[in-house]
């Protein structure tokens, strides 16, 4: 159903049998577009094509452009009979011609174009800002997936992009956007936005052989319309896909080696906020600071500084763990079944290790606290 098709590459292949009892000679022939100017797309002559013989020659189409109404010519030939020699003719015997056009690489068409993928990619996305990490799984916290599409191509596109290896509400992650057929000369697009929010994804890739890796699948597909369109290889569709503001809120993999600086912070001291006015001198005194760890890494804690301020008598009482040690070392958390089970650790102070005395002493409402953690 094409109206015309500019080539490539291609060839026109031309098998001529001769079933006469004669030879012929000086068999010219030409293929031409039945058209106003008449384009010369191959013109030859055979030499020879002796009695009963098939001979099959072949010309490129390379650089040609084919219209849909083709005319054939031939432009003369010859034979040198049959040398005196008595033949039998059968008037059912003929020259017969057969024409193939085959291996066509178009540049462009104008054609009915049937339904087609012509986007089919899978691969493997590498997710940002993992350095150092190895995930293998993850669950994200929040975040979205932002779609940009763009086609010069005359005809509507319908796009399904899909992770497998994921899971939101029981499916794997999936959308399809529909992009109209670009005006002549003009770009068509689409953008959209999805939620990334409480997806689950593998990350170990494709063959289970990697980390911090998803892999997706990206179809681009015309659908027919029986309308006659004009698409070439200067035709363009681009695909951008960008994860953006990516929070997981739970990962499994090998967090490798770090360490995090905590703080300065403030927090209000809950127990002693309520005291407005008075003050307190204590001899004995007993408190306990509580590590919480809900990651499968244990961690080393490091107090550098903690405050106790009495925001009421703007009086400041650093804690001396000089003597208990600033260092706290809480275990790793376990899983089982899906359920997290957390560590703690624990720094018991009294007046005998630290200054806790004076520093309850104080009356502080808020506590100002600074350190940092080691994971391994």
């Amino acid at each position: 159903y094409f109206e015309t098709i500019s080539l490539v590459d291609g060839t026109l292949e031309i098998t001529i049998e001769n079933e006469l009892p004669i030879a012929v000679e000086d068999f010219g022939f030409g293929i031409l577009n039945n058209n106003a100017n008449m384009d010369v797309l191959i013109q030859d002559t055979l030499d020879y094509i002796g009695p009963g013989a098939t001979v099959t020659t072949s010309s490129s189409l390379a650089g040609k452009t084919i219209e849909s109404n083709l005319l054939a010519e031939l432009y003369g030939m010859s034979s040198p009979g049959s040398d005196g020699q008595s033949v039998l003719i059968d008037t059912s015997n003929a020259l017969i011609i057969t024409l193939r056009i085959i291996d066509l690489k178009p540049f462009s068409a104008t054609t009915i174009w049937p339904a087609q993928n012509i986007i089919n990619d899978t691969s493997e996305v590498e997710i940002g800002g993992t350095e150092g990490l190895e995930l293998t799984f993850g669950t994200i916290r929040s975040g979205d997936i932002v779609t940009d599409i763009y086609s010069t191509i005359n005809d509507s596109i319908r796009f399904d992009y899909q992770i497998p290896e994921s899971d939101l509400n029981g499916q794997p992650f999936s959308f399809s956007e529909g992009l109209p057929a670009a005006p002549p000369g003009g770009v068509a697009s689409v953008n959209n936005t999805y939620d990334f929010s409480g997806l689950d994804l593998d990350l170990k890739g494709k063959n289970n052989d990697k980390f911090n890796t998803l892999w997706h699948i990206i179809l681009g597909r015309i659908d027919s319309t029986g309308l006659i369109v004009t698409l070439s290889l200067d035709d363009s569709v681009t695909v951008e896909l960008a994860m953006q503001d990516l929070v997981i809120g739970y990962a499994r993999g090998d967090f490798g080696t770090d360490t995090l600086e905590i703080g300065p912070e403030n927090t209000v001291l809950e127990g002693l906020k309520n005291v407005t006015s008075g003050s307190i001198s204590l001899t004995e005194a007993s408190a306990s600071l509580e590590i919480y760890n809900p990651i499968g890494a244990g961690a080393q804690f490091n107090l550098f500084d903690i405050k106790g301020v009495n925001t009421r008598t703007n009086q400041t009482v650093p804690l001396d763990l000089s003597t208990s040690g600033d260092e706290i070392f809480v275990e790793p958390a376990t899983e089982s079944g899906g359920v997290i089970d957390p560590e703690s650790a624990f720094l018991s102070l009294s007046e005998s290790n630290s200054n806790i005395d004076a520093f309850l002493s104080n009356l502080p409402d808020r506590i100002s606290f600074e350190g940092s953690v080691y994971l391994n």
